[in-house]
């Protein structure tokens, strides 16, 4: 009795022993396959094995074309859409699509928005860059499957140059440097100008679109004249614009600074010196040798007057789309100013006035009574000329009339 009891827990025990080593052995596949899986969506992340399985999209929020509104195209500047769609039946199934700003190279990523994937095959994101106080915004953006990232990308977005009012290319916030700038688009309001100055300013956008009365221009009208005394005039600047797409009706106004006035006058001559002369000669008074005055020396002309600046250029070329009409294009160079005034002459020297008396002693023919014979007289010299003051300088070159080119 006591030997079938001693086995019977034997075997008892040894069910149990069994259960036990297969509970083991159940959790030692689990965690092998968690392995596992790990493994692979780490693989998944060094080999970009997704890459052939999700297309990502890149969009503008609203469209930009020849029918746009400008309304809703400055209510929706900047503002970008990105999608990422899996393609064959592929699935991502418990993931999410994260994004994050890393325009700040030392700053640490900030997350700007973030979607599951709905359905398990398409996750959506918005950015609006309208108040970012820089034209480029860096994304990168995480593919996640779990805790796990699968995929990474970066996307630079740039932002809109909108303009609805009188603005130069620098009172841009952010202001726009001279040399290449890339841009999302260049949109211009009817009540738009935009002024280049004399900058060279190229700029690449994506889309470009001008309302009916938007206007591109160097300087306002009240500046031309504004041109310090003694200086060129300015030139206006070079526009290039290459885009995508071009929609809308443009109108230019190039204008060079008219040359400032000429303000430096030459030196006036010096008046001649009196020449004096001995009027005695080997006792016996002479006219001839009284003093003769000198002719003054003419003045010279005026300094040259300052050149007119050129009017600038405007190039614009496209890629894809031409939608665009052109209303009004001048280009109007400065004008050169008026010669500077000429120089002030010399005075001619008065001639040497000289009153005289003198006893040239008794007449000879006296012989009774006789007085020393008294001459008295005056010898004047010749008058010396005025010299003639200098005559106006030559007036200021021109500017350069400059051109389109599209």
């Amino acid at each position: 009795m006591q030997k079938l009891l001693t086995t019977t827990l034997c075997l008892a025990m040894l069910v149990a022993c069994k259960n036990e080593t297969t509970s083991q052995n159940i959790q030692n596949e689990e965690n092998l396959l968690n392995k596992t899986n790990q493994q692979v969506i780490e693989l998944k992340d060094n080999n970009l094995s997704i890459d052939n399985k999700i297309d990502i999209e890149f969009s503008r929020t609203i469209e930009i074309n020849k029918n746009s509104d400008i309304n809703e195209l400055i209510e929706k500047q900047s503002q970008y859409n990105l999608r990422v769609n899996t393609i064959n039946n592929f699935q991502l199934s418990d993931s999410s699509l994260k994004c994050f700003d890393i325009t700040n190279p030392i700053a640490n990523p900030i997350l700007i928005n973030s979607s599951k994937f709905l359905d398990d095959s398409s996750a959506e994101v918005h950015f609006d860059f309208s108040k970012s106080k820089v034209i480029e915004n860096i994304v990168k953006c995480d593919i996640f499957i779990k805790d796990n990232v699968v995929k990474s990308f970066k996307k630079s977005f740039y932002k809109d140059v909108v303009i609805n009012s009188e603005l130069t290319f620098d009172e841009l916030n952010p202001g726009l440097n001279a040399g290449e700038n890339k841009i999302g688009a260049l949109i211009i309001s009817s009540t738009g100008i935009f002024y280049i100055k004399n900058a060279d300013l190229k700029l690449v956008a994506n889309d470009v679109f001008f309302s009916s009365g938007s206007l591109i221009s160097t300087f306002k009208k009240d500046e031309i004249d504004k041109t310090l005394d003694n200086k060129d005039g300015l030139s206006g600047g070079n526009l290039t614009i290459d885009s995508k797409n071009i929609y809308g009706v443009l109108s230019a106004r190039f204008l060079g600074k008219n040359g400032g006035r000429q303000m430096k006058v030459p030196s006036k001559k010096e008046d001649r010196p009196i020449t004096f002369s001995n009027l005695f000669l080997n006792n016996h008074f002479d006219c001839k040798n009284v003093g003769q005055g000198q002719n003054g020396e003419n003045g010279d002309d005026g300094f040259p007057g300052l050149n007119g600046g050129n009017s600038g250029n405007l190039k614009i070329s496209y890629t894809d789309i031409n939608n665009l009409t052109t209303k009004e294009l001048n280009f109007i160079p400065g004008l050169g100013s008026n010669g500077g005034t000429g120089g002030r002459s010399g005075k001619g020297t008065k001639g040497q006035i000289i009153n005289f008396s003198y006893d040239n002693g008794f007449d000879n023919s006296c012989t009774k009574n006789c007085k020393a014979h008294m001459i008295k007289g005056n010898c004047k010299g010749i008058d010396g000329i005025d010299g003639v003051d200098g005559k106006e300088g030559i007036k200021g070159k021109d500017g350069i009339k400059g051109q389109f080119v599209f």
